[in-house]
């Protein structure tokens, strides 16, 4: 057996725990950022956000456009949030703060932050008009 051999072998194990180690690192972080939207009618919407990335909204904020973004730009993101505390959101071009059980309205559309956790929110969307 030559010299060039053994040194592969023992880099082998090396490697397979170098790969195991990037993939354990890498798949919590990519579980961080989660989102889900369901909208029971035109007018009411539901969403779940866990982490900072921006995401398209359901709906558009002024009911008078009607149901489907098509391709708008109105986009939310969860900028901080601290479980029994108070999220921080961008949408709309503005950064409204809520607690659970609080609201705020952007244009037509009201959002109730129903549960605030670390780095997470769940809202209720409310269009009127």
């Amino acid at each position: 057996m030559s010299t060039g051999t053994r040194i592969s072998r023992r880099r082998r194990p090396r490697q397979v725990l170098l790969a195991l180690t990037i993939v354990g690192l890498t798949i919590p972080l990519a579980a961080c950022d989660r989102w889900s939207s369901t909208c029971e009618t035109d007018s009411s919407c539901h969403i779940e956000i866990s982490g900072t990335k921006f995401y398209e909204l359901p709906r558009p904020l002024d009911a008078g456009e009607g149901t489907e973004n098509n391709g708008a730009t109105e986009r939310i993101r969860l900028v901080e949030a601290t479980e029994g505390g108070t999220a921080t959101l961008q949408v709309g071009g503005e950064e409204p703060v809520c607690a659970a059980g609080e609201s705020f309205t952007l244009e037509s559309t009201t959002f109730t932050c129903t549960e605030v956790g670390d780095e997470s929110i769940v809202l209720d969307t409310v269009r009127t008009g």
